[in-house]
């Protein structure tokens, strides 16, 4: 599977048929929602575990282990548009939902903590599976000249070579089901986003709109169209993983400054969740976003900011005509950590003028973050605003 491999135009239509489906079952409720989800997790739980323990049985070649891995620069590539990131990036989904949780001091923790170790165990030994059913003879160049293809990926490669058809059909099947449960949620996740935003009118107040069971149409069908936009920009799936990526990431990043801005702002709230040494944590947090971001490479990054900043500036542009005052000092930080870290990837990153070893550059953006958060934290508004007050400042729920 190449970076070059694309979507056919019936491939493209089939992908939009499947968004489409996805924008119904969502239209339907959370509780349908969450049924379809149940249903497509316990499958995919169980899948990579059968295959991988059927491999290492079959096919264990475990002095596979014992040669020289890719060069470091390859591994860290591979972690942004292999899809390691956006596969991790998972637990997203319990922060999301955080505020409809019953004593979020535990079990938003604890839901992330075992979705992230489950999710983290079962990468591990379906990885281990693939090092040690690769036939030694395919790695007399070495790993980084491996070549294993088949429609469906090298796991599948593997296990027709190895004359396992039914594991092949499994993977493949896999390769529909596994998808699906997430598009079903981060197409209702986005939804809700950009529902509160249209509640807090950062968007139109259409989006921020329930229909009568609850659910926010607009922000769904909002959604449907930008998916299917972007699918049409990005049809590889390495393309695609890497753009969503590198935006997660960005987005994230947000959380952090967020933070310790509320607490200047808001030092006496009485809060349902609260992070222990927040500085110390909120900086680390700070800087490994600004590594991912990257690790999703220099198309990414860069079609993730333009795609950012456009809408950004298509907003205080609507802000300025209808005349609605904004303090756009304290968003000055966002553009200038935007801009280094375009620069940054314009310069230094793999393959530009004056790139640096992977250990440097990842020296160099942790520095880049220090400098920039402290300015991005001190920037924020001297009063938090009424929506953040309100969820602040509500009574915890019974546990």
């Amino acid at each position: 599977m190449g970076k070059t491999q694309m979507l056919s135009g019936a491939g493209q239509l089939t992908a939009v048929a499947l968004l489409v489906l996805f924008t119904w079952i969502n239209l339907a409720g959370v509780s349908r929602l969450a049924q379809w989800i149940d249903g497509l997790t316990l499958w995919k739980l169980l899948v990579p575990l059968l295959v991988s323990i059927t491999l290492m049985l079959i096919a264990g070649h475990w002095s596979n282990l014992s040669l020289a891995m890719p060069a470091s620069g390859t591994v860290v590539e591979a972690i942004g548009s292999g899809g390691i990131l956006f596969s991790l990036l998972g637990f997203r989904s319990a922060m999301d939902m955080a505020g409809e949780v019953r004593n979020p001091q535990r079990n938003v923790p604890l839901a992330m903590a075992v979705g992230l170790g489950i999710c983290l165990l079962i990468y591990l030994v379906l990885q281990l599976s693939f090092l040690v059913s690769v036939p030694p003879e395919s790695l007399h160049k070495g790993w980084s000249q491996l070549s294993l293809t088949a429609h469906g990926g090298p796991l599948v490669a593997l296990a027709v070579g190895l004359g396992l058809s039914w594991v092949a059909l499994v993977l493949l099947i896999d390769a529909v089901v596994s998808p699906s449960a997430t598009g079903m949620a981060y197409l209702g996740i986005s939804a809700r986003v950009s529902w509160m935003m249209g509640e807090c009118r950062l968007l139109p107040g259409a989006l921020g709109r329930l229909n009568s069971r609850g659910v926010p149409h607009w922000a769904l069908l909002s959604s449907l169209i930008i998916s299917m936009l972007l699918l049409w920009l990005t049809p590889s799936w390495q393309g695609l993983v890497s753009f969503l990526t590198s935006t997660q990431i960005i987005a994230l990043a947000m959380g952090p400054v967020s933070l310790l801005a509320l607490r200047r702002q808001l030092p006496d709230a009485e809060r349902r969740f609260q992070v222990p040494c927040p500085r110390m944590f909120c900086s680390l947090a700070f800087v490994m976003a600004t590594w991912a971001t990257s690790c999703t490479g220099r198309t990414a990054l860069e079609g993730a900011v333009l795609v950012i900043s456009i809408p950004s500036l298509m907003y205080v542009l609507v802000r300025s005509v209808q005349g609605q005052a904004m303090d756009l000092k304290a968003g000055l930080w966002w553009g200038l950590y935007l801009g280094l870290l375009t620069l940054d990837m314009e310069l230094f990153s793999q393959g530009q003028r004056w790139a640096l070893p992977t250990g440097w550059h990842l020296v160099l953006l942790a520095g880049l973050a220090l400098a920039v958060m402290p300015m991005a934290v001190n920037s924020a508004l001297p009063r938090a605003s009424a929506h953040a007050l309100t969820n602040l400042t509500q009574p915890p729920d019974p546990d």
